[in-house]
Formats: C-alpha cells, structure tokens, sequence
C-alpha cells in the first residue's frame, strides 16, 4: 500500500530521473519500456534522459530501433548513485564526479 502525504498525495520515492537511473544501473541492459516499466515514469522522460546519456558516453546501444522492436541499451559509465543531469543543451553534470579528479 502506497504512503500518502498530506493533501492525499502519493508520496514517491525520489525523482522519476533518480528512478530511471537507478533502473539503468540494476537492469544494466534495457529497452524504453523497460525503464518506463521499472521506475514507474512516462515514456517522454524516459525516451528524453536515454537519448542525453548516449550522447555523453553513458549509455551504449547493443540494439538499434526497428519497427516492432524497441532499442536496447547498456550502461557504459556507471558512475554512481546520484543521476547525471542532462542540460537542455545535452550537457551533463554529475554529482558522483563532483570534486574528484580525473
């Protein structure tokens, strides 16, 4: 049975991106639907997060998308607990490497 918060709210468990993270690093291979299935977050937020880790190195395509069958990815950069943050500009910002030097 869910918690509820004041107001009669669902309380969830972090972030729909903190949920997808997390996702990628237990499956570690996945689809779209996958993770939309794992963290209980929309397809568009999903689809949207992939697509700025691949561009970073994050992520790996082991599958391309065909039509009938989604894409398969892989983490490639497991970095750490704390999701990447992907700018509107694809940039990314993680926390995990924050002050460490590389």
């Amino acid at each position: 049975m869910p918690r509820l918060g004041s107001h009669i709210k669902k309380v969830t468990l972090g972030t729909a991106r903190f949920r997808i993270w997390r996702s990628m690093r237990i499956l570690r291979s996945f689809t779209i639907p996958q993770l939309v299935a794992t963290s209980d977050a929309t397809k568009k937020n999903a689809t949207s997060y992939v697509s700025g880790l691949a561009r970073n190195g994050y992520l790996r395509v082991t599958r391309t998308k065909k039509p009938g069958a989604p894409g398969v990815y892989m983490l490639a950069r497991n970095t750490g607990p704390n999701p990447p943050r992907v700018g509107h500009d694809h940039s990314i910002y993680d926390p995990n490497l924050a002050g460490a030097r590389r």
